[in-house]
């Protein structure tokens, strides 16, 4: 309950998740990773935590970046366009105009 994650009493990484028997993509696109019952049951400071507990990891990342990256995979258009407007938001972008030159010349 003094953890960071906690806000109003429920964790704000929505933990424990929901035993789901195989990987499906819900309503909003983002993937709902498999969690098996398999009745396996540790103990840690008196609260018993199961697969409803477990973060999903990348182990070629663990192996590369020698640290946990807490990554998601999300399908919805909603998202892809938020991420695209940062990535082409700044100061390195330029706005150019080509106008024909009233010279007379063609």
């Amino acid at each position: 309950m003094s953890s960071s994650c906690m806000k109003d009493g429920n964790c704000s990484q929505y933990f424990p998740k929901k035993i789901q028997q195989s990987k499906i993509v819900d309503e909003d696109g983002y993937h709902v990773y498999m969690r098996r019952d398999n009745g396996n049951i540790v103990e840690k400071n008196g609260i018993s935590l199961d697969n409803r507990y477990v973060v999903p990891y990348n182990p070629q990342l663990l192996i590369k970046y020698q640290a946990h990256i807490n990554m998601e995979w999300c399908n919805q258009s909603t998202s892809v366009k938020y991420l695209f407007k940062y990535i082409n938001k700044g100061y390195d972008r330029i706005t150019a105009v080509i106008e024909p030159t009233d010279d007379g010349a063609s």
